[in-house]
């Protein structure tokens, strides 16, 4: 997701400025886990609403899937 992100913004230029939030499909198979960008808000995420009450709880969700994060 990271990287995705990181890709998907350094092509929009630095005259860009703003919020954009990415929605992602996990595939849990072969043992590992495969993402796939399903679409792209310009808007603040759904999960920061839902998480509000637990930032804590919103960050390991997302870096869940990064490899090497400890909870």
């Amino acid at each position: 997701m990271i990287s995705f992100t990181e890709t998907y913004a350094s092509k929009l230029g630095s005259e860009v400025a703003g919020q954009v939030s990415f929605d992602f499909l996990v595939v849990h198979e072969d043992g590992g886990v495969k993402l796939y960008p399903i679409e792209c808000n310009p808007r603040t995420h759904t999960a920061v609403v839902l998480f509000s009450h637990d930032p804590k709880a919103l960050t390991d969700a997302y870096l869940a899937f990064v490899p090497g994060h400890v909870r």
